[in-house]
């Protein structure tokens, strides 16, 4: 006999105390700039939630991007200003490339096209807003589409995750009654 059950009776303490453990190792990892950047790089390898990360980062960036155009603010400081609300380094690095590019005197659109981060309706949206003189405009139209995108995946995901957590739930309260059952 395993002797699970008498285990989880006795030793309940070890349980918790793993967790936190886990969670502050976790976090003192994040803490180095190496083993953070490996952890922002697999997030945005993950498909449901890179697209997550990488919508919300969208509509952070182009929302401060178009009140800061709007305001009359150069476009290059413009682009600094909405860096600022990129928290993962790898988008930021690749943001980092578009500044560069738009300091030797490149569109806005083809800066943003060289950072290879930026979904094509976004790049088109830019470019045609360049183009026509109503850059602020199309930003906003962009920011508007951005966030339905967001407001249905958020959807997906919850209705995703909810059969997960049943299932999870389900196997929890058998396994503590096949306990319970063994000790019997």
């Amino acid at each position: 006999e395993f002797g699970l059950g008498e285990f989880l009776k006795n030793k309940w303490a070890a349980i918790p105390v793993g967790i936190v453990v886990m969670v502050g190792t976790f976090m003192y990892l994040l803490k180095w700039d190496v083993s953070r950047r490996k952890f922002e790089e697999l997030v945005l390898n993950i498909p449901l939630i890179a697209d997550l990360v990488k919508m919300s980062a969208f509509s952070n960036f182009l929302t401060v991007l178009q009140i800061a155009y709007d305001a009359g603010i150069p476009i290059l400081e413009c682009l600094y200003l909405a860096k600022t609300t990129l928290s993962n380094s790898v988008m930021q690095d690749a943001l980092n490339m578009s500044i560069k590019k738009m300091r030797t005197g490149a569109h806005l659109s083809d800066s943003l096209s060289a950072a290879q981060l930026f979904p094509k309706m976004i790049l088109f949206m830019v470019s045609t807003g360049e183009q026509s003189g109503r850059l602020g405009e199309l930003m906003a139209q962009c920011v508007s589409h951005i966030d339905q995108q967001l407001d249905l995946l958020v959807d997906t995901m919850g209705k995703l995750i909810e059969p997960i957590l049943l299932i999870f739930i389900g196997a929890l309260v058998c396994f503590l009654a096949l306990v319970g059952c063994n000790n019997r």
